[in-house]
């Protein structure tokens, strides 16, 4: 296990996809910040909302939803979905006409995008799920015959979908919906249970010391901030923390 790092933090002005010709076009810049988000090992994306001036005269396509901050609410809500495993978002991230361009993206299955993403067939010590209530499931989903599910509060549950074949069992109940992160753990009584941790954990015992990254979106610019440290991905330019 490798000793726990500092949090690193990636910087980026929202309006770096105001001049782009189109909503995908938008879109491959946000994709470009997620793969510098990759490239350093960030555990947390900021997107700084800058000056909305850039987005009226450059992105009519952004201006389309009545919502504030528009360049910067659209790259946190594309970042969150490139961010989430592929078997996980259409249980975490909710359709958006933001959304639209996302297929246009290179296919995973060729770039390797994110490390975190975990196909059925790769075995992994570390995986990203989503509490399912398993009661409800069982015909479309059923856990193994040997499981049986464990009373839990309403609106809870010791299920999650990780991107297997079937639900694994969990050693807690989580509010259903809920994101989390499992270790697989020891065997008990012929069933394996995954035990819920912190992503930073996932990460500290990764190959690669990434485990996906956090999207937060804040006030000002990256260029209001005291000698960052500038550079620069597909002509993205970015500060690091």
């Amino acid at each position: 296990m490798s000793p726990t790092r500092p949090t690193r933090r990636l910087s980026v002005d929202g309006t770096c996809v105001a001049c782009s010709e189109s909503l995908e076009a938008a879109t491959r810049v946000v994709w470009h910040v997620a793969c510098a988000a990759v490239l350093e090992r960030v555990d947390v994306v900021v997107v700084h909302v800058g000056s909305d001036d850039a987005i009226e005269n450059h992105a009519p396509f952004l201006d389309c939803h009545g919502e504030l901050n528009r360049a910067a609410s659209f790259m946190a809500r594309v970042l969150q979905y490139l961010e989430t495993p592929p078997c996980l978002r259409r249980g975490l991230v909710p359709t958006h006409p933001d959304l639209t361009s996302v297929g246009s993206l290179p296919p995973e299955t060729k770039t390797g995008f994110m490390p975190h993403h975990k196909r059925a067939h790769e075995e992994a010590k570390f995986r990203d799920g989503v509490v399912v209530d398993a009661k409800e499931n069982y015909k479309k989903h059923p856990p193994s015959s040997d499981d049986v599910a464990t009373p839990t509060k309403p609106g809870r549950s010791t299920f999650a979908n990780v991107g297997l074949e079937q639900y694994v069992r969990i050693d807690r109940a989580v509010r259903t919906g809920m994101r989390v992160t499992v270790a697989e753990s020891a065997i008990d009584d012929d069933i394996k249970t995954w035990r819920v941790v912190t992503r930073g954990e996932a990460r500290d015992n990764s190959n690669e010391n990434f485990w996906g990254f956090d999207v937060k979106v804040l006030s000002g610019s990256v260029r209001d901030k005291t000698k960052p440290e500038w550079r620069v991905h597909q002509g993205v330019r970015y500060c690091i923390e």
